[in-house]
């Protein structure tokens, strides 16, 4: 699909294959080097496997069963390597390249082939030996099981210096059995390398190599905003689909946002800067953004399973993916996680303020990526009662919206929704002719009668039922009315690891846990200057306790009251 001087695209141990228009090489050699037909790249393995009975064809291995994911056929087989495990990419241009590598453990898939002694744990090095990615990588500790799809992303740049991209995968002996490398090495199923997205004009000057996606080629990538391309819409604009077909042939995401933050253009490109620098697994990745009085856009990558609220809805689009227990439990850890790194980050305490089923998205192995993180707040004066009056009827919004007053637990609270949600596989508000059911008001009533196991998804197979009462729980703890008695995303995700218990967490509760987003009305450093609120809304008297009455009383164009 993209030229070999701009991507690459490689089904580690398997034969070509196409998933989501993306075709992908084979890679079925079982020789300890090769070098592919096209010759833009190549791999090497080294070491040999100690095992009584094994051959060259131990190189490549099969996956014993099945995954429901989108991509699945790019798990059905895996490279494997005794020690060391390198591939090699020719030819690519200069520039930023996003190198994405998938893992399934698809060897030790039962629990007596994998112990302290009998175990895969390896390094991974990108462009440089010096630099390691990755530390002791356990694909099925990190994928919580085995035959579960897990992908990693990277960076890497290339340059008149490095014209070769590597990517090396190196046993260093953790998890043998004493008696040398067995089948202990180097996994991997797929890997993708693809450049990064610029939009702006072609760079023509002599020597200069950067790739860029001009203004023109994108606004035509999305059929010039045709409603044919929307995949989605919200309160900070719409989102298209973008086929790009030009010099870069990809697909992504154009958000194209509401007309409302022209009053804030400054403001909007300072922020932008930020978020562009923001980075981890469960955010979604922004690959540039163009920022002008007339036109804002910012460009994403492509989800191809859409989002949590479309699987939720039972779409035509996701209708066929099997949401286990599995998955569901890695869509809230991984959701956890990237609330945990967007409130814990080094440099800005950062409050998503919408976190919302269809802000959860969905990648081709049902990882979940948050989006719209950081804009919420950038809102004029004037929308922000609109914005309440049409976000709080879905049931997202922590009580303290009404208030003004808002911390990161608000997110916590908009967390505990989700929670409800993935478990019972319910939207949290579901009106009917019989009146409106809130799931929040459904989970605190089956909580004081002892019944919380009622709200789990009665069409769900094999559940572990006590991992599902454990979320549950976590989620009444993160809807409380009280902000300061909602646990940090720091903790939850230490309770989903199975590092802390619950009840751990709520021996003591300070009246004031939530810290508050510091600056005023916009993303700040966590320095000095203290801590401010963000004032949304007028003060309004106490929130009711009532979430279903507040629902089903809106009817007016301001914050309501108690």
């Amino acid at each position: 699909m993209f030229p070999a001087d701009h991507s690459l695209f490689i089904n580690c141990g398997g034969g070509e294959t196409t998933v989501n228009g993306v075709t992908y090489e084979q890679d079925n050699a079982t020789a300890p080097f090769f070098t592919s037909p096209n010759k833009n790249w190549a791999y090497s393995s080294s070491g040999n496997f100690l095992e009584g009975n094994a051959n060259s064809s131990d190189y490549t291995k099969n996956m014993t069963c099945g995954v429901s994911v989108a991509e699945a056929p790019l798990y059905d087989r895996a490279r494997l390597s005794p020690v060391s495990l390198k591939y090699y990419a020719f030819c690519l241009r200069e520039g930023k390249y996003n190198v994405m590598l998938k893992f399934a453990e698809i060897l030790y898939t039962e629990d007596t082939d994998y112990t302290s002694l009998r175990k895969r744990a390896f390094d991974i090095y990108i462009q440089d030996d010096k630099f390691k990615v990755l530390h002791d990588f356990d694909i099925r500790e990190q994928a919580r099981g085995p035959d579960k799809p897990i992908t990693r992303n990277f960076t890497a740049v290339v340059d008149k210096n490095k014209t070769l991209l590597t990517i090396h995968m190196y046993w260093d002996g953790k998890g043998s059995s004493g008696y040398g490398p067995a089948f202990n090495g180097p996994l991997i199923s797929a890997i993708s390398v693809t450049p990064e997205i610029k939009v702006g004009e072609e760079k023509k000057e002599e020597g200069t190599q950067d790739k860029h996606v001009t203004l023109k080629e994108l606004i035509d990538a999305t059929g010039k905003f045709s409603d044919k391309s929307i995949i989605g819409s919200g309160s900070l604009g719409k989102v298209y689909k973008a086929q790009l077909q030009g010099q870069i042939k990809t697909t992504v995401a154009v958000k194209r946002l509401s007309s409302h933050f022209k009053e804030n253009i400054q403001k909007l490109k300072k922020e932008i800067k930020w978020l562009y620098e923001l980075k981890h697994e469960n955010l979604i990745k922004l690959f540039d953004y163009h920022i002008e009085k007339d036109l804002q856009l910012l460009v994403y990558e492509y989800m191809e399973n859409r989002s949590l609220e479309d699987a939720l809805t039972v779409d035509s689009n996701t209708r066929s993916l099997k949401f286990t227990w599995d998955t569901r439990f890695k869509i809230c850890l991984g959701i956890a996680r990237g609330l945990e790194y967007l409130h814990n980050h080094r440099k800005l305490n950062i409050a998503h303020m919408n976190i919302k089923a269809v802000n959860i998205l969905l990648d081709g192995d049902l990882e979940p990526k948050i989006s719209d993180f950081g804009l919420a707040h950038l809102y004029v004066d004037e929308n922000q009662f609109k914005v309440i009056k049409r976000e709080v009827s879905q049931g997202y919004m922590a009580p303290e919206y009404f208030q003004g007053n808002l911390t990161i637990k608000a997110d916590v609270y908009s967390f505990g929704v989700i929670l409800l949600e993935i478990v019972s596989w319910k939207k949290n508000v579901i009106k009917s002719h019989n009146g409106t059911e809130v799931l929040v008001d459904t989970a605190n009533e089956k909580h004081e009668q002892g019944n919380l196991k009622d709200m789990i998804d009665k069409n769900l197979e094999n559940c572990d039922t006590q991992q599902a009462l454990t979320i549950l729980q976590l989620a009444v703890k993160c809807t409380s009315i009280a902000p300061s008695v909602r646990p940090s995303m720091s903790d939850v995700v230490s309770v989903l690891l199975n590092k802390k218990r619950i009840d751990e967490l709520f021996r003591s509760a300070s009246p004031n846990v939530g810290e508050k987003i510091k600056g005023s009305g916009h993303l700040a450093y966590a320095d000095s200057l203290g801590a401010t609120s963000i004032d949304l809304t007028p003060s309004t008297s106490s929130p009711s306790t009532k979430t279903k009455a507040e629902l089903e009383s809106i009817s007016v164009d301001v914050p309501m009251k108690s």
